[in-house]
């Protein structure tokens, strides 16, 4: 084999490599990984190694939706950076670069960039990922739909192709329950870390604040109905979208109050 066929020959299978290999996203608690044609394929929680995919079955990854009602998967993922995520179709036509960030308990997508996607074939962004009721997204802004129901989560981008300059692309996040308080802390996270809008305060929003927003609000309301106390919440929080309970919620209403649900 002479030195061309050589170079070749290893170039084919650096890349063979590069896509056999799966993609991992890690946070402090949890390591998700998608196969290398895009579908979720496994989700670990760090401290005991728990699967919190559903077996067999982790879901359908990222995918877009024509007018036609045709799928077409983003099926190559691929990290080229700690902040960065690309989503690439099977031919690399079409891209949809994510910016990442990670918390304690969670990592966020969030849209950079899209290459390839025509607007006016109206084309629709999903994700979707199946797992325990602990596995759960959220969606970052007005732009993003996302809820979780009987273990399975989805994110829509319905409008996906039509938005104004001063909207943003889109983005979620993915984290895992382990209880209420648990999910009260990573919200607040969030709502922070993220710089989701929050309510009008003197200095700086930390989490210092937060929490102490959070406390001076429940002994303020905490009789009133439960109208008042869904503004506690960032606004794209309290949409009809969401399909599951938010533990802020409910901690701040009364005790002989049902725990609502967001938007109903």
């Amino acid at each position: 084999m002479n030195l061309r066929h050589s170079l070749l020959f290893l170039g084919l299978l650096a890349q063979w490599l590069t896509l056999s290999r799966a993609t991992e996203l890690s946070t402090d608690t949890f390591t998700i990984a998608f196969s290398p044609q895009g579908f979720p394929e496994r989700c670990l929680r760090k401290t005991d190694g728990a699967e919190l995919l559903k077996k067999g079955d982790g879901g359908e990854g990222f995918y877009l939706i024509g007018l036609d009602g045709a799928a077409e998967r983003l099926s190559k993922l691929s990290a080229d950076s700690e902040t960065r995520l690309l989503a690439t179709t099977a031919d690399g036509s079409k891209e949809v670069v994510f910016q990442m960030s990670r918390g304690f308990r969670y990592i966020a997508l969030r849209i950079a960039s899209v290459k390839g996607i025509a607007p006016e074939r109206f084309e629709s962004l999903h994700f979707n990922i199946k797992g325990t009721s602990r596995l759960r997204v959220r969606g970052l802004d007005y732009m993003t739909r996302a809820g979780n129901r009987l273990g399975s989560s989805f994110v829509d981008w319905p409008e996906f192709w039509h938005h104004s300059a001063e909207d943003p692309l889109g983005g979620f996040v993915l984290y895992e329950k382990t209880s209420d308080e648990d999910e009260d802390e990573t919200l607040l996270r969030l709502w922070v870390e993220q710089k989701l809008p929050h309510p009008r305060v003197a200095g700086e929003w930390t989490l210092e604040r937060a929490h102490s927003w959070i406390s001076e609000w429940q002994k303020r309301f905490a009789d009133r109905t439960q109208l008042r106390a869904q503004r506690l919440l960032p606004p794209m929080w309290r949409e009809r979208s969401w399909q599951d309970c938010s533990p802020l919620m409910g901690r701040t209403l009364s005790r002989e109050t049902t725990r609502p649900c967001l938007g109903r």
